[in-house]
C-alpha cells in the first residue's frame, strides 16, 4: 500500500474530529460550563488570517505546517513514515479560558496514537494499517506577531504537535 491519497486533508480532518470529540467531552462544544463561558467554542480547519476573516473569540483553529519527506522505518519491511507539524490556535476572550482550552487540548493529544480516518466515504472509517502518533506536544505559546493584539487576541495561544503518520508501503 502506498501512502494514503489526500493524506494531508485526511490528517487535518482526523485531528479536527479527535479535537472536537475531546473538547465536547470536556464541555466546550455546547454552551460551555467552563469558566462561565456562555457560548460554544467554534472549531475551524484553517487560520482565519489566511482567508482574511475576522478572528472571533472562543475559536480553535487547526492548521498544518511544512511536511517532511517520507522515511523508511525498517529496511525491507515496507514500514514508512511522514512527519507533520500540526498547529492548534486558541483565540479566547479571557486568559483563564485560553489556558483551560490549551490544557484540555494537551490532555486530548499528548502521547496519543490513533488511526487515520477516511472522510471520502459517507460514513468516516479508520484506514487499515495507517496510524498517527503524537511524538511531541509543544505549548501553549504566545504567537510571535507584529500585529497589535487588541481585545481577545491578547489571549491567543498556539499549541504545536509533531505527528508521525506510519503506513505499510
Amino acid at each position: 500500500m502506498a501512502a494514503p491519497r489526500h493524506r494531508t486533508r485526511l490528517i487535518r480532518a482526523t485531528v479536527l474530529e479527535k479535537l472536537v470529540a475531546g473538547m465536547d467531552a470536556a464541555g466546550w462544544v455546547t454552551a460551555s460550563r467552563n469558566f462561565g463561558l456562555d457560548q460554544a467554542v467554534k472549531f475551524i480547519d484553517y487560520l482565519p488570517d489566511d482567508r482574511n476573516e475576522t478572528v472571533t473569540a472562543e475559536t480553535i483553529a487547526v492548521s498544518l505546517g511544512d511536511v517532511d519527506d517520507t522515511i523508511d522505518l525498517e529496511i525491507g519491511a515496507g514500514l514508512q513514515a511522514i512527519e507533520y507539524p500540526i498547529f492548534i490556535d486558541c483565540y479566547a476572550s479571557q486568559q483563564a479560558i485560553s489556558e483551560a482550552m490549551c490544557d484540555d487540548i494537551r490532555d486530548i493529544f499528548e502521547f496519543e496514537i490513533f488511526p487515520l480516518r477516511d472522510f471520502t466515504t459517507a460514513i468516516p472509517t479508520d484506514i487499515a494499517n495507517v496510524q498517527l502518533e503524537v511524538l511531541e506536544f509543544v505549548g501553549p505559546r504566545k504567537p510571535s506577531t507584529t500585529v497589535t493584539l487588541d481585545g481577545f487576541k491578547r489571549y491567543w495561544r498556539v499549541n504545536g504537535l509533531r505527528v508521525e503518520m506510519r503506513f505499510i508501503a
